[in-house]
């Protein structure tokens, strides 16, 4: 398979049961090993980077929501930026880039959603936290402006 992505591009990977589609997801974010080939990420300047450093740069939105239906909009989208005992979760810095993440996808509802639990969400509107969520942890994304150390 020979498969290219530019900046800011989207794509879905479409196939039958057994196809396949999982694994490549698993080999691309480093959570399986490929057993031949080989994988290349290039930076915006064409320049190759380790497969770790590329790997930082791939966001992946499963099918399946892995929200916690118990926090906030805001706090599912923040949370996994900050690392248990590391320093305190600020809910103003978490609000505010989850309103950044949120309004790349639809500024009506990241304008009303922060502060709602996501359990009280219905399909839609998870699956936009979980595509915010994606997007925010991203390195250099446009929705953090001072991305807390991780």
């Amino acid at each position: 398979m020979d498969f290219s992505v530019k900046r800011g591009e989207i794509h879905a990977l479409l196939g039958g049961n057994g196809a396949g589609k999982s694994t490549l997801i698993r080999i691309i974010t480093g959570t399986a090993a490929k057993d031949g080939g080989e994988l290349v990420f290039r930076d915006a300047a064409g320049n190759i980077l380790t497969e770790t450093d590329g790997r930082r740069k791939v966001a992946v939105v499963h099918q399946e929501l892995a929200l916690l239906p118990h926090l906030t909009v805001a706090e599912n989208i923040a949370l996994r930026h900050f690392r248990k005992g590391s320093r305190l979760f600020d809910r103003r810095t978490a609000a505010s880039q989850a309103h950044a993440a949120l309004s790349m996808i639809d500024r009506e509802f990241a304008g009303t959603a922060l502060n709602r639990l996501v359990g009280d969400l219905s399909l839609h509107e998870g699956q936009m936290v979980e595509i915010a969520r994606a997007l925010s942890s991203v390195p250099n994304s446009s929705c953090w402006t001072n991305r807390p150390p991780i």
